[in-house]
């Protein structure tokens, strides 16, 4: 359901293009079978915060899971959905780590399988929720899902967007390629239904990039700093960077294309060599690039790693 947005009360519209007609009705048939299934069962998506708790280790067996939350139990559960028929190892591994599985006779979510499982620590809510989806689909038996296909340029207007009064918002499209605003231009073609990513208009020095690549992959190798999640979104912001402002011909070397991924030969050890490191890498960004917002946004996201390098530290050395 990531992929749709509420257009209207009686309305979910899909935010990207499909590949062809057959796959656009593909996604409209698994939104409706997941609002069926959110409808009958009364489950909803988890917060992080009860998502928190001990993870069901499920079998190898396990294919397009989901996870749900009922409210009245308090408990997560589990949709998974192999192509395979249900087997009694997949019965048996659950008793054996602490939670019940148990097959649905049901259509499921994801597509029409041979059998859905529910995996919880409560075996009376899943036998519940069964009882429910097998009801659900003697209805959708005997039901007849009907589309129809229109132009691409068309933009379908809901019985309640009309009651509304109020005018249907055009498509959010990404800027065109090669359009400049305030020192920034769109990273990549983009793709309809989102908002473009941008980066600076002028490309950073190749041997900025050199520079820069292995000593990030040297931050991530180290552990204890916290710095995993704020590494990763720096590193891909500036590979993504790479990849758009040098093609492969512009690269004496095609190995210098990995050049952010690349093995690095030690890691960075303790706080002050950390941070050593990173101010590094925000000197070379200052230098590297124009002002525009793509660029202070990268900034900012080091600031942070370095705040929490300090927060770290100051933890481990009260």
């Amino acid at each position: 359901m990531s992929s749709f947005r509420l257009e209207a009360d009686d309305h979910l519209e899909r935010r990207m293009d499909s590949v062809d007609w057959y796959e656009g009705l593909k996604m409209a048939q698994r939104a409706a079978r997941a609002l069926n299934f959110m409808a009958v069962t009364g489950l909803r998506a988890p917060s992080a915060n009860e998502m928190a708790g001990p993870s069901l280790v499920l079998s190898e067996y396990a294919d397009h899971r989901s996870h749900w939350y009922d409210d009245e139990s308090k408990c997560i559960v589990i949709l998974d959905e192999p192509y395979p028929h249900l087997l009694q190892d997949e019965i048996d591994w659950a008793e054996e780590h602490g939670f019940h599985t148990v097959g649905v006779r049901w259509r499921g979510v994801y597509s029409a399988s041979n059998t859905p499982r529910l995996h919880s620590v409560s075996k009376t809510l899943i036998s519940r929720l069964a009882k429910k989806l097998k009801a659900l689909e003697t209805r959708l038996k005997v039901e007849e899902w009907t589309h129809e296909t229109q132009p691409y340029e068309s933009s379908f207007i809901s019985p309640a967007r009309t009651l509304s009064g109020k005018r249907k918002l055009p498509r959010m499209m990404p800027a065109p390629e090669g359009v400049e605003r305030a020192g920034a231009v769109p990273c990549g073609p983009g793709e309809p239904g989102y908002r473009s990513r941008w980066r600076p208009a002028r490309r950073m020095d190749l041997d900025k990039h050199l520079q820069i690549g292995p000593i990030l992959e040297r931050l991530t190798l180290s552990t204890g700093l916290g710095l995993e999640s704020g590494l990763t979104r720096i590193r891909l912001t500036l590979n993504k960077w790479f990849e758009e402002e040098y093609k492969d011909a512009d690269l004496p070397d095609k190995q210098m294309r990995q050049d952010y991924y690349s093995p690095a030969p030690t890691a960075i050890k303790g706080a002050a060599d950390a941070l050593a490191e990173l101010a590094v890498v925000r000197q070379i960004v200052v230098v590297g690039y124009q002002d525009c917002k793509p660029k202070r946004d990268l900034l900012d996201r080091i600031g942070r790693c370095e705040q929490q390098v300090q927060r770290s530290d100051s933890r481990r050395n009260p």
